[in-house]
């Protein structure tokens, strides 16, 4: 009885069979052959659709930890840089360029500053800043 059955007669055939080569009395009723039924269909699923779905499962477990490990190994290319300049690298080194240089950029920008208020006292109608 491990195939699968498709009706109610094959059923009944099964169990009479079974029950002949084991020399055993059948008594059929209607729950009895449903519940053999319910438990052959499960059979079938167990033995074929259940191995299948496991098996799908397992495909999509392998791909998804595949496509993990991918995006991991890229950020850390992308961090490390893999003997290149990392994207780390290049912002540490801009962030330190204008450490660096803030000082000389404050000054610039007060020296413009004082100079448009210069301007401004010199001139102020009708000067270069005209209102």
């Amino acid at each position: 009885m491990n195939q699968l059955i498709n009706d109610e007669k094959t059923l009944v055939t099964a169990l009479v069979s079974e029950s002949q080569a084991q020399n055993t009395p059948l008594m059929l009723t209607p729950q009895i052959v449903m519940s053999q039924l319910i438990l052959a269909e499960f059979r079938a699923f167990r033995d074929g659709e259940w191995m299948r779905f496991r098996g799908e499962v397992d495909t999509f477990r392998n791909d998804m930890v595949s496509r993990v490990v991918r995006c991991e190994s890229s950020i850390k290319v992308g961090l490390d840089g893999n003997g290149q300049p990392s994207r780390m690298k290049i912002v540490e080194d801009a962030i330190e360029l204008l450490n660096k240089f803030r000082w000389q950029a404050l000054a610039l920008i007060s020296a413009a500053s004082a100079l448009f208020a210069l301007l401004g006292w010199a001139f102020p109608r009708n000067g270069l800043i005209g209102h």
